[in-house]
């Protein structure tokens, strides 16, 4: 099929267009682990404390009100990091998705709404002056565009599925959201949070009260939508490595077989997956919290 020189060409070139991928679901790994660690280990630790308060009875009471007090609070925390963590996904995809094109791309497709960086948010952004040019004279043309590009989505918020469904629409990823009404519960969980302080609109005192259960489908429906852009992406890259061994004349035919396919997806798929080598990312489930140790 391919001698030792092509495919370390191959590996390569892989290498080149996975790495930015890799870093962006690192850090999502990362993140949902964390959150993941905070959902099981504050249950752990409440189970434990509830535990030690068996042996003073007097205490019982006010331990278990302390104790379930600290562990929604500790659940907010993780609406908030899921929220980020998602949010982050959707930015840094945006951000490579052009980062790629602007690289390997002849004639790259940028988007028209996109302002020079410096402008966002100023009236004169699409009238823009020779002058105002002169403080990014350091930058090459594709810098000043990605500089432009990572201005752009930083001003970018995620509060309906609606935004979520047209970024990845913009950069080409065609995924679909399982359970788009978790994701927008827990948007609109975030938002309580956040600017409400979870407040109940009943009394205006009294926190909302949040559980294991609340928690378990928005986690879930996050990691399902990340599996799914993993999916989608391996597909893209399979056939950008190809197209990169063209121009490169690594090889010189147009279609793979399916052998070839196979070979390059299993490349791609295991530098896709480094995160899952460091991370264990499993979502968290209800009931784990609740069996003994």
């Amino acid at each position: 099929m391919w001698n030792q020189s092509q495919i370390q060409k191959i590996e390569i070139i892989v290498g080149e267009l996975t790495v930015g991928y890799r870093k962006i679901f690192t850090t999502f790994a990362a993140n949902f682990y964390r959150a993941n660690l905070l959902v099981d280990g504050s249950s752990r630790f409440v189970r434990l404390e509830i535990a030690n308060s068996e042996m003073n009875v007097a205490s019982k009471d006010s331990n278990w009100s302390a104790m379930e007090s600290f562990q929604e609070e500790v659940l907010r925390s993780v609406v908030v990091l899921l929220h980020s963590t998602l949010e982050t996904l959707l930015s840094d995809l945006f951000i490579q998705h052009y980062k790629i094109a602007l690289r390997f791309d002849s004639k790259p497709e940028l988007p028209t709404n996109i302002s020079i960086v410096g402008q966002v948010g100023k009236h004169s952004k699409q009238n823009v002056k020779l002058h105002q040019l002169i403080k990014h004279k350091h930058l090459s043309v594709s810098e000043l565009i990605q500089a432009s590009i990572e201005e752009y989505i930083s001003y970018v918020s995620f509060n309906r599925v609606d935004d979520i469904i047209a970024t990845l629409k913009q950069i080409e990823l065609p995924v679909e959201i399982e359970d788009e009404s978790a994701i927008a519960n827990l948007i609109a969980r975030r938002h309580k949070i956040v600017h409400e302080a979870d407040i109940s609109v009943k009394d205006e005192i009294t926190p909302m009260e949040i559980t294991y259960d609340d928690l378990h489908p928005w986690i879930l429906s996050i990691r399902l939508l990340e599996l799914n852009i993993r999916h989608e992406i391996l597909k893209r890259l399979t056939l950008r490595v190809w197209h990169q061994l063209v121009v490169r004349n690594v090889i010189d035919k147009p279609d793979m077989t399916q052998d070839e396919t196979a070979l390059l997806v299993d490349m791609i798929s295991k530098q896709l997956d480094a995160a899952q080598s460091i991370f264990d990312i499993r979502p968290f489930k209800n009931e784990e919290a609740k069996r003994d140790d």
